[in-house]
């Protein structure tokens, strides 16, 4: 670190006379055995405590300037050549000023224990400080910012194609991407940064290094000499010390020997962690993990212990089995191979995106394609990116998970649309699903809230003219609802270069825009309001008349309440939308729901009602309500001022209702509130 300035020695003198503040941090090491350049790197610990203050409790973490990483590497695969650079010792490449430089001081003995310690200072950001990252991502920026005038696509590169110490860019010639690398160098040099070594694609070495490459970048293998994207099985179940595992990574042939007999949760959770794939390449394998790590939160077992399981508990044998399987298949990803480049050469004007989506009871998700035209009248088709959701414990219906996975192709088109230079001449959303479709074609205000928010995002990111059907043969998306082998998912598979009508002509294509739901309604549509646990159903969706045979009267203490939210949903159906609903409800409605709600209960009557209450002078009279009192009318009209009683079952919960809110209103005698 004296070597290259970034610390340096403080002598008696400057120790003595310096006045500001000052803070000695401590410091360790971190083994990264991957790392060809630093395999061990200090790092000071700028949240160590002394006497109740550390030095990141005056820091601010400042801003998140960093680029998407899913957007830089989709950038990275549009050109024929992709270059790689890694900035080296980036943090350490910004200078503090000298009042920083002494709350960073440091003791350094040289690793002699009978020696005392000197004192040192940092003169340059660390690892450590809060700030760090946003320090050093500003550095960066500004540095490219000096040179936008000379450098003007330099500037571009660094500002949109860097991920922290990385850059990442593509073009399509290597004789550009050795003049683009050499401008960048001059670039950096200016700000103090300094690449260790450019990559570049179709290279079995790195620019001024005679070193064999299979590059990292951003978490994914990169083997520059193939121009694709790899992945590397690392199993590990032995202990770590300093983070670092004891024993060696677990070959293909040490499985399933090598496995701990003793399985747990939280080592499964670790190897599946250690497992990145940003852009989801390999999403359909993945997805077994996710569901047998869902499948072991499930389990309401009983743990060795006797207690309930635990993160530490071992799983039963069947599913020991299962997670075998999936690390045994693991190693078969390692012969999975991904294009970097998803551009053709002599590609003929701009490609279009294809965005299938799907649904299943396991899971939902979406795949992104795209398709080039070239001079020589050939059709490339290439994924570029796919992502997926396990559905959730909640039991949902197949239409709404359909809809989930229509949800989650909008928000892929975004990203993509957002991160790629590539300007798309079409964007297709092709579903296999006609009642995902149709919903799409109507207003979002027409369903119920599940349904309509979604459609909702789904309208607004996209246009329902870009929606069409096709058969779920044909829909590749599927792949990403249920479990596929890693054997299947390889270059010449419909995974990754999509289904075969992908390179006929447009017109050819076996799509549609039309539905027929064979007179079915729509599920979610506004006649099925749901409000808690209170259900009303209209059959037709438009009708007056509403079905009440859903409705929890169970959630009611009193009638008053039932009838004003019966109410509200009558509206509701009536209008046909969520707007404008939240007026002041009059008592002519309240009036009404009353009524419903007797006729409803009047339906569940004994049959002979007639012959079993004769002797009370039962009648329908002509609103269709069965009264009771036609001999007592005189004398009631005297009285209550009422010409007739209503009738209701004996039994049935509204009239159970009905007398709870009669005998509340003053907690009178029985008499007194049948009276009522």
């Amino acid at each position: 670190m004296v070597k290259r300035k970034v610390a340096r020695k403080l002598s008696e003198r400057e120790i003595d006379e310096y006045d500001g503040p000052v803070h000695y941090l401590p410091h360790h090491e971190v083994l990264k055995p991957d790392s060809r350049s630093t395999p061990l790197r200090i790092v000071f610990n700028s949240s160590a405590s002394f006497m109740g203050h550390s030095l990141n409790d005056y820091w601010a973490k400042g801003p998140n300037i960093v680029n998407d990483l899913m957007s830089v590497l989709i950038r990275f695969r549009e050109g024929q050549v992709g270059m790689a650079g890694d900035i080296s010792k980036m943090y350490n490449s910004v200078k503090m000023s000298e009042s920083d430089q002494h709350t960073h001081r440091f003791l350094w003995r040289d690793m002699d224990q009978g020696k005392e310690p000197d004192h040192y200072v940092m003169e340059a950001v660390t690892f450590g400080d809060r700030p760090s990252g946003a320090i050093a991502s500003m550095a960066l920026l500004k540095t490219a910012e000096l040179a936008k005038e000379l450098y003007p696509e330099v500037t571009q590169i660094i500002k949109e194609n860097s991920y922290v110490d990385d850059i990442l860019c593509s073009t399509d010639s290597t004789s550009a991407a050795k003049n683009l690398s050499e401008d960048i160098d001059v670039v950096l040099e200016k700000g103090g940064f300094k690449v260790k070594h450019w990559t570049l694609s179709g290279m079995s070495t790195a620019l001024g290094n005679n070193v064999n490459t299979q590059e990292k970048v951003l978490g994914m293998i990169w083997d520059p000499k193939t121009d694709t994207f790899k992945y590397k099985a690392r199993l590990n179940f032995s202990p770590k010390v300093k983070k670092i595992h004891q024993e060696q990574n677990l070959s293909e042939g040490d499985i399933p020997n090598q496995i701990p007999q003793r399985l747990t949760h939280r080592m499964v959770l670790s190897q599946v962690s250690s497992i990145f794939d940003p852009l989801g390449l390999i999403t359909p394998f993945i997805l077994c993990a996710k569901l047998l790590m869902r499948a072991l939160c499930k389990r309401d077992t009983v743990g060795e212990t006797g207690g309930r399981q635990t993160w530490d508990s071992a799983m039963d044998e069947d599913m020991r089995k299962e997670w075998i399987k999936f690390f045994s298949d693991l190693f078969v990803v390692e012969t999975l191979e991904f294009p970097r480049c998803i551009k053709p050469d002599c590609v003929k004007g701009n490609p279009i995106l294809i965005v299938f989506s799907d649904g299943s009871k396991e899971a939902f998700g979406a795949c992104a394609y795209i398709r080039w035209e070239t001079r020589n009248e050939i059709v490339s088709t290439n994924l570029i990116a796919a992502k997926n959701r396990i559905a959730p414990t909640r039991q949902l219906s197949i239409p709404r998970l359909e809809l989930c996975g229509a949800v989650i192709g909008v928000r892929l088109r975004e990203k993509l649309l957002n991160g790629s230079k590539l300007r798309f001449e079409r964007v297709f959303h092709i579903v296999d699903s006609m009642i995902v479709q149709a919903q799409i074609q109507k207003e979002s205000y027409g369903f119920g809230t599940f349904t309509a928010t979604r459609v909702a995002e789904i309208q607004s990111k996209s246009s329902p003219d870009e929606w069409w059907w096709v058969s779920g043969n044909d829909n590749p998306a599927d792949l990403t609802t249920r479990v596929t082998a890693p054997k299947n998912l390889d270059m010449e598979s419909a995974w990754q270069t999509g289904p075969a009508f992908l390179k006929m002509p447009l017109e050819e294509w076996p799509i549609s825009r039309t539905f027929n739901l064979e007179g079915e309604p729509l599920p979610d549509i506004i006649g099925h309001v749901a409000v808690g646990d209170i259900s009303i159903v209209d059959d037709a969706c438009r009708s007056e008349q509403t079905s009440l045979e859903d409705v929890n009267l169970e959630c009611f203490k009193e009638t008053r309440t039932l009838f004003r939210v019966t109410a509200l949903l009558m509206r509701i159906v009536k209008r046909g939308t969520l707007r404008q609903n939240a007026k002041i409800i009059s008592s002519c409605e309240i009036n009404e729901a009353e009524r419903m709600w007797i006729k409803y209960t009047q339906n569940d009557m004994r049959p002979d009602w007639k012959m079993a209450y004769q002797r009370l002078g039962v009648i329908r009279n002509p609103d269709g309500f069965i009264v009771v009192g036609s001999r007592l009318s005189e004398w009631m009209k005297a009285t209550w001022n009422q010409t007739e009683f209503i009738l209701l079952p004996p039994k049935a919960k509204f009239t159970e209702l009905v007398m709870k809110s009669c005998h509340n209103e003053d907690h009178t005698g029985v008499e007194a509130t049948l009276l009522n």
